[in-house]
């Protein structure tokens, strides 16, 4: 098993985490934290005879597919039975299976069930500077459930976290902090201002940068883009320079058997790899010795005048940009090209800015509803959300007939925080459901998921 920088370190973080307070843990980019610590971990119930499960938060569904199935390779343990995965539409673990990744979203649809919560002893929050309003709500859930039974351990881990906000939060807590890069890595700028759309001006850069990089980098070249589109455009745009190349897609939609190819490299030509932010944790992509980054992402957001969320390409955070120059020096020297130029690094923002605090806010207080927590405001926030947002967000539940004027779910919202689905598209379904058209319903959100999955 190859040797990564968390392994010197894996005995005091266990020590650590049997200890009652929450854990923050940060680590550089590719030590090892997100597969290393959580096995580790069920080493030492397993020694223990203690069958509490492990969960494992991670951001996005290929995520926890591989890293469960990186762990189950890396210890010779059965995929599916020592370690498993759920994320949505799809599972692969056993009713005794004891460490097991899950999406956000599963774990805020299966955390509604008390018999889920009472089998849970330790909960991990991985890539927490991501901070989605659905890990701030896992992260509440889990702090006020502790508090009232302090057999819950939390552990944060981040390879880039402003810790200070979630060490007033905690007040008792632990910290680790490991930052050790075994590798050098050179950061190459551009001497133009950063293109903020993707037109020719911007695949202008992408080409110049890919040739440059070709004559420098031994391995392959991983290039970051906003989404699936981008990627698709600059394939036909950087195949005519390449054309002898392996060009490769990375991006949320893909199976475990297409992840597997193209992960666990057997050629030894060398490819380019094009992807989205999927890419820029979690995933263990062995060779790779240059990465591009184009500086921008897709996130969503609410458009307050026309009622609903958007996806819009913005900048990415300083956070994320160390993580992905961080992919081409996990195990040798590299090279992080940056389409960008160096003045613009002082204007990208230190870290995304919480979620929680633009985002719309009907789902999360739905999940608080059904569990209970009908006093929106005073909910252990680790950011607040202003009192205006939600108000707006209680009333629309309302108006929905999702909850009640208590602010306790109805019936239609126990059906309705049921369905695998965002919650616009849930009621949707149950509308149409309702309507005599089940059938219709289930063919329209299976062709909307997989159309969907390639965006993420």
């Amino acid at each position: 098993m190859l040797q990564l920088p968390i392994d010197t370190y894996l005995n005091q973080i266990i020590e650590k985490i049997f200890l009652d307070p929450p854990l923050i843990l940060t680590a550089s980019p590719g030590s090892g934290k997100t597969t290393r610590v959580p096995a580790k971990l069920l080493e030492a119930l397993q020694k223990q005879k203690n069958n509490r499960k492990i969960i494992v938060i991670v951001p996005k569904r290929l995520a926890a597919v591989s890293a469960a199935d990186r762990i189950a390779k890396e210890n010779n343990w059965e995929l599916g039975i020592d370690v498993g995965y759920q994320v949505r539409f799809e599972t692969k673990c056993h009713p005794q299976t004891q460490l097991i990744f899950m999406t956000e979203g599963l774990f805020l649809k299966k955390v509604q069930d008390s018999d889920f919560w009472n089998d849970i002893g330790f909960i991990f929050l991985d890539e927490f500077h991501e901070r989605s309003s659905h890990l701030d709500l896992i992260l509440g859930l889990s702090f006020e459930r502790k508090i009232l039974e302090s057999n819950l351990q939390i552990i944060i881990m981040s390879a880039t976290l402003n810790s200070e906000k979630l060490k007033a939060y905690f007040k008792n807590f632990n910290f680790i902090e490991i930052q050790q890069r075994p590798y050098q890595l050179k950061t190459i700028y551009q001497k133009k201002s950063q293109s903020l759309i993707c037109d020719s001006f911007f695949y202008e850069n992408l080409k110049s940068a890919a040739l440059a990089a070709s004559k420098i980098a031994q391995k392959d070249l991983l290039i970051f883009l906003p989404g699936y589109p981008e990627i698709l455009k600059a394939q036909n745009i950087l195949k005519p320079l390449f054309p002898t190349t392996h060009i490769e897609f990375i991006y949320g939609g893909m199976t475990l058997s297409e992840q597997n190819r193209i992960l666990n490299k057997i050629q030894t030509d060398r490819r380019i790899l094009l992807a989205t932010n999927i890419a820029e944790s979690s995933l263990t992509i062995p060779y790779v010795d240059c990465v591009i980054d184009s500086g921008l992402e897709k996130c969503i957001s609410y458009e307050k005048k026309m009622g609903f969320s958007k996806l819009e390409t913005i900048r990415i955070s300083q956070f994320s940009a160390t993580q992905r120059a961080g992919r081409a020096a996990r195990t040798s020297d590299g090279y992080c090209f940056k389409l960008w130029h160096e003045i613009d690094d002082r204007s990208l923002p230190e870290q995304k800015k919480p979620e929680i605090l633009s985002a719309d806010l009907t789902d999360i207080l739905l999940v608080l509803a059904k569990l209970g927590h009908t006093d929106f405001r005073n909910f252990s926030w680790l950011d607040r959300p202003s009192a205006d947002k939600l108000f707006a967000s209680t009333e629309k539940l309302k108006t929905w007939e999702l909850i009640s004027s208590q602010n306790e779910v109805t019936q239609k919202g126990q059906f309705i925080s049921k369905v695998p689905l965002d919650l616009s598209q849930a009621i949707l379904f149950y509308e149409l459901c309702a309507n005599g058209h089940s059938a219709k319903a289930c063919d329209l959100f299976s062709k909307l998921e997989t159309i969907d999955s390639t965006q993420r």
